[in-house]
């Protein structure tokens, strides 16, 4: 690397042991499990808000300023073997990766804007080898090659925030954003190819971060079997068992807990949202919770800490297991009483003790200033919240098909309840979708490629237009059956159907940059669809037809630039049979199989779409008892 691509203003501080923190935290406290740290901390300034700097060091959350470039070049932290392999040599390596002075810009982006996700990497350990390894002769030790997998992890994952106001690329990345992203990407697949290859914690760190790329690109098999990979990985350094880590430090200890807890996470995602297996059963690990006291960043003890959010995410996470995983659980997923039982739950566990800048209902927001991304943190732990309610309460959108209507049969008690429920469900969704808009201003605005976002807005419009879906179908019935739903209040269904619009044009904007959303927009455009079919069919769209001639066409909603095919027909028209646009998935719609699972299997199992296909809705509720158009 030439000198004019480095700043050397400093050393990054050695860490050196433990060191008094600003205050500590109580054992006792409800919004917590903690131990004690091993680092002071400082609050952020704004100085890596300035493009003009961002190259001369990083503002660690945690560490004050770090700098990104060492005058001294430490030695590899590994032995190097007795045959030393050419591909291996530092000009081999570094020929994969982009110039330092884009990486840096990139790891230290992953620092500010992308770290609190997960908060995977600690800021000044990270640094203090990232300064090391671009100065090694060359990469033959153990580790080396995986920790320069690791910062092109990074690297991927910061692109996939990219691009940001705040910070400008143009003269300081190698190429656009996809390009590089697609070559750091291969590069770090071609680098943990090599062999030998011994188990690390390092390699554990830089495959949850793949996990996320693999999600955030809409390929849910390969991130599984990454996921796999992982747990495999961190099976063979014993990742779930302190008892056999043997002796080492304070830090070190933290810095597994959280590797485990993050994979811990990953797996109750797949488990609940997907509906795969636990890879880590409840029982076989004994790791304690990570501490908050290293991510101290003000000297109000009852302030949040940069972890607060992590451990509320752990907290949820070890709840969906015990409702929501389980597909045997489904039959009590639809009885309004342990229903109801369950969201008391919720509350107990986990609402009613969030730190009060995580209040559901009017946070303290003192700490929004002081707390780096608090705001961003808070929003999540909202979506993710409200999330878990939305599953808890998803079957009771109402029945889809007419035999489900006629089986449904509550007492007087149980019928109030499901009706509560219901309202709950809607407001859960209407609730998401508003934040989800208020989130995406906080990351930048625009486009964005993350996937929980993606998921959410799909999962929270589907909901909203099949509960439209099954109003309809109880508006539709000439006498009321005793003991199942009554149509939706006025009010409650014109929530559902603008917050649906709303999740479509989220959906839209999304799909510019998704491929979870461009398949979600696809989808919902055929929910849609049915929906105007339905309601025309009743005399009661949105649309205002032309009285003596129904065979006008209509484009119903604008398809957006961004997309290169039509969502629906370009001949479509209001006399054409929703059958024809929306293929039997959609027609066959099965209350069971859709609201009483808690997962999102319906949409990530179909590739059709994430494939590039057109035509088939994508949305497979089941076999389809009842389908068709009459029957519904």
């Amino acid at each position: 690397m030439s000198s004019s691509e480095s700043v050397e203003t400093g050393k990054p501080r050695q860490r050196t042991g433990s060191s008094p923190t600003k205050r500590q935290r109580g054992d006792n406290e409800d919004y917590g499990e903690h131990e004690t740290g091993s680092t002071a901390s400082r609050p952020l300034d704004d100085r890596n808000e300035h493009p003009d700097r961002v190259l001369d060091y990083v503002t660690s959350p945690v560490l004050g300023n770090i700098f990104l470039e060492a005058p001294n070049a430490p030695e590899s932290h590994t032995r190097e073997p007795s045959v030393l392999d050419p591909q291996r040599s530092r000009t081999e390596v570094l020929k994969l990766f982009p110039s330092r002075k884009a990486c840096s810009f990139l790891i230290q982006f992953f620092l500010a804007k992308v770290n609190w996700l997960y908060e995977e990497i600690y800021p000044q350990t990270f640094l203090e080898r990232y300064n090391s390894w671009w100065s090694q002769p060359d990469y033959h030790g153990e580790e080396d090659i995986q920790f320069g997998v690791l910062i092109l992890r990074i690297c991927v994952n910061s692109l996939e925030f990219l691009p940001h106001p705040k910070w400008p690329t143009q003269g300081v990345l190698d190429a656009q954003c996809d390009i590089l992203e697609s070559r750091c990407n291969a590069a770090a697949c071609k680098l943990d190819s090599y062999q030998p290859r011994k188990p690390s914690l390092i390699r554990v760190q830089q495959l949850i971060l793949y996990i996320a790329t693999l999600v955030n690109a809409g390929n849910t098999k390969d991130s599984h079997a990454m996921l796999a990979e992982t747990v495999k990985e961190a099976q063979e350094i014993n990742l779930s068992l302190e008892e056999k880590w043997g002796p080492m430090s304070e830090f070190d200890k933290e810095t597994r807990r959280k590797a485990f807890w993050n994979v811990y996470v990953w797996d109750r995602f797949y488990c609940t949202f997907l509906g795969r297996w636990p890879l880590i059963p409840e029982g076989y690990f004994n790791v304690k919770l990570p501490s908050e006291t290293p991510y101290i960043t003000s000297n109000d003890r009852n302030a949040p800490t940069l972890y607060t959010d992590v451990l509320i995410n752990l907290r949820l996470g070890k709840f969906m297991q015990s409702f929501l995983s389980a597909p045997a659980q489904r039959a009590e997923r639809l009885n309004p009483k342990l229903v109801a039982a369950a969201a008391q739950m919720l509350k107990e566990q986990i609402i009613d003790k969030l730190h009060p800048a995580f209040r559901m209902d009017h946070p303290d927001t003192r700490w929004d200033s002081m707390i780096p991304n608090l705001r961003l943190k808070r929003a999540e732990s909202y979506m993710v919240i409200n999330g878990v309610l939305e599953a808890i309460h998803k079957g009771f959108i109402g029945p889809l098909t007419i035999q489900a209507y006629q089986e449904i049969q509550f007492n007087s008690s149980d019928l109030q309840l499901a009706e509560a429920h219901r309202a709950t469900l809607i407001n859960c969704c209407t609730s998401i979708i508003t934040n989800l808009i208020g989130f995406l201003d906080l990351l930048g605005g625009g486009p964005h490629r993350y996937f929980m976002i993606s998921m959410a807005a799909v999962e929270m419009t589907a909901v909203l237009g099949t509960c439209i879906v099954s109003d309809n179908l109880i508006r539709r019935q000439t006498s009321r059956k005793s003991g199942s739903f009554p149509p939706l209040d006025p009010i409650l269904r014109e929530k559902c159907r603008e917050n649906f619009g709303e999740g479509l044009k989220l959906l839209d904007l999304l799909a510019q940059r998704s491929p979870l959303a461009l398949k979600g927009a696809r989808i919902m455009r055929q929910l849609q669809l049915r929906i105007l079919q339905e309601e025309m069919d009743e005399h009661n769209s949105i649309l205002t037809l032309p009285p003596n001639n129904p065979q006008v066409k209509y484009d119903v909603v604008p398809v957006p630039l961004s997309l290169n095919s039509p969502t629906f027909p370009e001949n479509f028209s209001a006399a054409d049979p929703p059958s024809a646009m929306l293929g039997q998935a959609f027609m066959a719609a099965e209350w069971e199989s859709f609201s009483a699972g808690a997962d999102m299997s319906w949409f990530f199992d179909d590739s059709m779409f994430l494939n590039g296909g057109v035509g088939d809705p994508g949305m497979d509720f089941g076999s389809g008892v009842g389908g068709g158009y009459d029957g519904i």
